[in-house]
């Protein structure tokens, strides 16, 4: 009896703390991204990097809210998509599936292992708020360059498309953050074209 319980007990709190697995088309879009923009920006600093050069935060970044302000998108993100996507062909409607993905953070699974580490949010929001995050930040992950985070991807229906907010940063001055819009090619994406929405 007490077994059947520890087992019926186990397999309910296992699907409660069990992770969703970040959809294909998703880890897609991020893995791109890091090939075609994150890379690009590493090697002009820092030439070609190796190893695991690269932190992936493992929750996207939200929409901020009136509670939250911190480890947000900026607060024009909405806008700058809106009017960005207004001068393109791109459907309009994905600016709601933008807004409607994004309301929270949700997981991320690692995009591009090889090149990668995946690590907990939670930790580096809260290393995040102290005066010293990048000497922490380079003692607990040697060797990696940066960390990028990404927002939730959108998806048009009508043209394919996607648009994602990424945020990478290598240094307390070294930081950058898009809207990029990619296209289907073949089985995979292609970086369509970018906006800067931040940097430091």
């Amino acid at each position: 009896m007490h077994v059947r319980c520890f087992v019926l007990t186990f397999a309910f709190v296992s699907q409660l703390t069990t992770s969703p697995e970040t959809p294909a088309r998703d880890l897609a879009i991020f893995r791109t991204v890091i090939q075609q923009q994150i890379l690009h920006e590493v090697r002009t600093r820092d030439g070609n990097p190796a190893g695991r050069w690269l932190v992936v935060f493992d929750r996207t970044f939200p929409l901020c809210d009136a509670a939250l302000k911190v480890w947000c998108m900026p607060g024009d993100v909405r806008e700058r998509l809106e009017l960005w996507l207004a001068q393109t062909d791109t459907d309009v409607s994905i600016v709601r599936e933008f807004v409607s993905r994004n309301r929270a953070a949700v997981v991320v699974d690692n995009p591009y292992p090889e090149a990668a580490l995946l690590v907990a949010s939670g930790p580096l929001e809260t290393l995040g708020l102290s005066d010293d995050f990048w000497s922490t930040f380079h003692k607990q992950y040697p060797g990696v360059k940066g960390w990028v985070r990404f927002s939730a991807p959108a998806y048009s229906d009508a043209t394919g498309d996607a648009v994602v907010y990424v945020s990478y940063a290598c240094g307390g001055l070294c930081g950058k953050g898009w809207l990029i819009r990619l296209s289907p090619v073949g089985l995979g994406w292609r970086i369509a074209n970018s906006i800067l929405v931040a940097e430091s």
